[in-house]
């Protein structure tokens, strides 16, 4: 695993580290589905998972410091309700 990964994956849980790489997978999804799955429930009833927006505060030591400083990274969340649509989404857009 890299130091700093675009895309990590848990249990029922996909984060992307950067909202331009969410972006980049959301222009896929509205490719392949019609504009009403921009709607909250339409998105959790035919792809199984909801979006939210997240900001992870990232604890970091400068260059020529030895002091810890903290930065907010913004992060795009996806929740699933079961496995079968995570891995789903992991083979069609991952």
């Amino acid at each position: 695993m890299s130091a700093n990964p675009k895309v990590i994956a848990k249990k029922n849980l996909i984060i992307f580290c950067s909202p331009e790489h969410w972006d980049l997978v959301w222009q896929k999804i509205l490719a392949d589905n019609s504009a009403n799955i921009v709607v909250s429930w339409v998105l959790k009833r035919e792809l199984g998972f909801t979006v939210r927006r997240h900001e992870e505060w990232i604890q970091f030591v400068p260059p020529g410091s030895i002091v810890p400083r903290n930065r907010c990274v913004k992060q795009v969340h996806l929740d699933f309700f079961n496995e079968a649509a995570l891995t789903w989404f992991q083979l069609k857009y991952l």
